[in-house]
């Protein structure tokens, strides 16, 4: 039913509530799992423009950062024997989930709603 499973992560704990609920749905349907983290662009403030080689190591920190956090998750994710795969994006985290997506093939979305609500099993 559900091929390939998109989950993405903007860092935070609410995010990873959503991840048991994907899980067991790729469990259920022999789904793989694809875990995304997208990050936005730097924001540069007006007051202080910091030179390009800081906004280049800033932003490669931050991709460093994301790639590690993904795969830590996609460790535990292996260990049940899904199979999953990380990817990292840099832009709006909306249009980044939707342009994923659709490049993909992706059948489902699993995440949280902006931390509104807390899910339950």
């Amino acid at each position: 039913m559900f091929t390939t499973i998109l989950v993405p992560f903007d860092g935070s704990e609410i995010a990873e509530q959503a991840l048991p609920f994907a899980q067991d749905l790729a469990m259920r349907y022999d789904s793989k799992l694809t875990l995304l983290r997208a990050l936005r662009p730097i924001n540069i403030s007006n007051a202080y423009t910091p030179s390009y080689d800081f906004i280049q190591e800033e932003e490669a920190f931050a991709l460093e950062f994301a790639k590690e956090y993904l795969e830590n998750l996609a460790i535990g994710i292996q260990n049940d024997g899904i199979e999953v795969t990380t990817a990292v994006s840099r832009g709006t985290t909306a249009r980044e989930i939707l342009k994923f997506a659709d490049q993909n093939v992706v059948d489902l979305i699993v995440m949280t709603a902006r931390g509104q609500s807390v899910l339950t099993k």
